[in-house]
């Protein structure tokens, strides 16, 4: 999350305004869809996992996503950054529970942490952002942008070292990206997660934590096309790569699936049925695309100039889901196609070659 204020910053200026809004906690209900834990995730202490669940009913997120956080920001509270409990602000210090994190505190008891911890255990040493500050607690928020999103928090004070508010206040942190009240800006998961951590390299370390790739068996072969027209142009294969800003995935830098370049404008149509997942956004990854889910398949379709169906739209073979374009990080009109398998990040991305074939001309 080191890098959060410095994006949103950007984001502010080319708004041309400052967004203030205050965060409200989106409430699901208790009897929502079954949970299962990430196998990555088996080691976080159990009363750890309740509060997740808990936290990801209030802010519609997935309690994978927010356990991957706490994992990567402070090993689950077992951080010991020995850093001077100042670098935290006097106004977010006063909120803190110290008893709480003493041995036998309630919060140690929660994580089966047989010591207690300082405040400054949990403070990054590295100045970050426009204001150079720390990040601190429990899901390591700079303290500007905590002051914003605690008030999501349902603690009285809410206190950024209580994993449950802190859990609380990164869903709905994340919420916000995604539905643009944060700054105007949809963004799909990975993308808020990289305004969260400062990069998509920290995006695909959660992701991977939270939703490790299924095993890979045989993917259907549909016959289907994505995109046709005279002169099309495989541009970039799935694979190791050396492009710069591709994602780096177990060590290894990947294109996650097939670029394939024709005019601006061209019909972008389903190869399977399924249910249409929209993300908008011009600037941003993947730019305007559509992930159909059919299964344990995601296949997006991305940096579309236009999208022609709505989020959670039914999807059948041969439907045309929008218009090739060049939105998000795109150096030139490519459709970007990729298989997800088991989850719907490029973390579980597979070899389209299972599911179409390459174009007549490719």
């Amino acid at each position: 999350m080191k890098l959060r204020k410095l994006a949103l910053a950007a984001a502010v200026l080319v708004a041309g305004a400052v967004m203030l809004l205050v965060p409200t906690v989106l409430s699901v209900p208790a009897s929502g869809a079954s949970f299962a834990l990430s196998s990555a995730l088996d080691g976080a202490p159990k009363g750890l996992v309740d509060v997740a669940v808990q936290a990801a009913r209030l802010t519609r997120q997935d309690p994978n996503v927010l356990l991957a956080i706490a994992r990567v920001e402070t090993n689950w509270g077992q951080a010991q950054n020995g850093q001077p409990d100042e670098l935290v602000p006097a106004d977010v210090e006063a909120r803190v529970d110290v008893a709480a994190l003493q041995a036998g505190g309630a919060t140690m008891s929660l994580l089966g942490l047989a010591g207690g911890r300082r405040i400054g255990d949990w403070v990054n040493p590295q100045l970050v952002g426009p204001a150079q500050e720390h990040a601190m607690g429990f899901m390591q928020f700079l303290p500007s942008t905590w002051r914003v999103e605690a008030a999501a928090a349902p603690g009285r004070p809410q206190d950024p070292y209580r994993p449950l508010d802190a859990m609380v206040a990164a869903g709905s942190y994340l919420a916000r990206l995604q539905s643009g009240a944060e700054d105007w800006i949809k963004r799909s998961l990975r993308d808020a997660l990289a305004v969260y951590g400062g990069d998509l390299a920290y995006a695909d370390n959660v992701l991977a934590l939270a939703r490790p790739p299924a095993p890979v068996g045989p993917v259907p072969h549909t016959g289907l096309e994505p995109i046709s027209c005279p002169g099309i142009r495989l541009t970039q294969g799935y694979g190791p790569t050396d492009v710069v800003g591709e994602p780096i995935i177990n060590g290894v830098r990947i294109h996650t699936g097939w670029d394939l370049a024709c005019p601006v404008g061209i019909a972008i149509v389903s190869v399977t049925a399924g249910r249409a997942h929209v993300t908008l956004g011009y600037g941003v990854g993947f730019g305007n695309n559509v992930q159909v889910q059919v299964g344990d398949l995601w296949v997006r379709y991305a940096h579309l100039e236009a999208v022609l169906v709505d989020d959670g739209d039914p999807v059948a073979p041969g439907t045309v889901l929008g218009l090739e374009g060049s939105t998000g990080f795109s150096t030139g009109p490519h459709l970007h196609f990729e298989v997800d398998r088991g989850c719907p990040a490029v973390t579980c991305s597979v070899d389209p070659a299972g599911l179409i074939s390459l174009p007549d001309g490719t």
